[in-house]
């Protein structure tokens, strides 16, 4: 009895690790489809010639080949997902930090490093802090030796805004002086037009019945976007007073219920599963814009009134990820509005589209950036 056990032990331990061979070569079975944030590895050319160094090369590019496309690797990799979810009731994924109340909180170290801020573990030393102020005062006089009005905006972190959803034995840890308490500093000091949006979105996070940000996303909805689009208004008012900005009571807002699916979810194989608050605001005015063909390829894109009205500034903004909810409220502020796709401002393309105003948003964990040369 005991070896008829032992045979059959072997014959189904054989089964099971053959099926993903056979389900790769066969493809019997439908494979799951996930949404991953790359391109999955494509089979490489053969070797152009039989050399060990060539034949090492193609094996190494097989090998990663194989990782994405192994039998039945989806099923794997979202049994995984579900395991950690509804089993051990943590995050999937390293990449990702649970919080209370099925919040979710980007720790990706390749990405900003979120927790090391919220920590204060990285701070800037002396030489980069000069670093930042001389950068931002070159291009600081650069715009004004064109007379063109410059606005900065900081979009904070979501562990900023919803701290005590952060997990309990992590709040403790929490650090009151940051990179980005220090880059305030410096543009005080440089005298720029500076939003720290953290106590703008504080603020109306202590008055709004309805959360500002995304359970399963690391951005702000709709209705954080308003919040910061009122701020953001509100200081190029002090260069075109009669500029138009729009009220919350412009917008019908829409709240709903619907399954995770921002960016925290789809990172962890999450998406479907939990749940999200949705809010949306729907204009109740007739929207005067519309995207125009332009010459920014995937790096940008021109938004331009229908009515050509020309006595309202146009806007040049350097944007990232936290823009893309801010777009349909700016655009109808301005005559024309360009949203580039890139981290530093180009001197190059501020001649060539002659703005009226330049904004430069960027997120809380991207204080870094500032480091960098800022023109061409």
């Amino acid at each position: 009895m005991k070896k008829i056990h032992a045979i059959l032990y072997i014959i189904v331990f054989s089964i099971l690790i053959s099926l993903p061979i056979l389900q790769q070569l066969s493809g019997c079975f439908q494979e799951l489809s996930l949404v991953e944030n790359r391109a999955l590895v494509k089979f490489p050319k053969r070797p152009g010639s039989i050399k060990m160094d060539s034949l090492q090369q193609w094996l190494s590019k097989y090998e990663c080949y194989l990782n994405d496309h192994f039998g039945f690797r989806n099923h794997l990799i979202k049994g995984h997902a579900l395991f950690h979810y509804f089993i051990l009731a943590d995050a999937p994924s390293k990449k990702v930090l649970k919080g209370k109340n099925n919040w979710w909180f980007l720790n990706n170290k390749e990405d900003g490093n979120n927790l090391d801020l919220y920590f204060g573990k990285t701070l800037f030393d002396s030489i980069q802090l000069n670093k930042i102020k001389q950068n931002i005062l070159t291009l600081k006089k650069e715009l004004a030796s064109r007379e063109i009005p410059l606005i900065i905006v900081m979009a904070p972190n979501k562990q900023s805004i919803y701290s005590e959803c952060m997990p309990s034995i992590l709040q403790t840890k929490r650090s009151n002086y940051s990179k980005a308490d220090q880059i305030n500093e410096i543009f005080s000091m440089a005298k720029v037009h500076y939003l720290d949006l953290r106590e703008v979105l504080l603020a109306a996070k202590s008055k709004s019945p309805y959360p500002l940000y995304l359970k399963s996303d690391t951005h702000w909805n709709d209705l954080g976007a308003f919040y910061a689009y009122e701020s953001i208004m509100e200081a190029v008012k002090v260069y075109f007073p009669k500029i138009p900005i729009q009220s919350l009571s412009d917008y019908q807002l829409n709240i709903n219920k619907t399954p995770a699916e921002g960016d925290l979810a789809i990172m962890q194989h999450l998406n479907g599963y939990g749940q999200d608050s949705s809010i949306t605001l729907k204009p109740l005015y007739t929207i005067n814009y519309h995207q125009v063909a332009d010459s920014f390829g995937d790096s940008g894109f021109i938004v331009q009134q229908k009515d050509s009205l020309s006595q309202l500034p146009r806007l040049l903004q350097w944007r990232d990820s936290f823009s893309k909810a801010l777009v349909p409220f700016l655009s109808n502020s301005f005559a024309e509005s360009t949203y580039l796709w890139r981290r530093l401002p180009d001197l190059n393309i501020i001649d060539q589209q002659k703005p009226d105003i330049v904004i430069i948003e960027f997120v809380e964990r991207y204080s870094d950036l500032w480091l960098e040369v800022l023109y061409n």
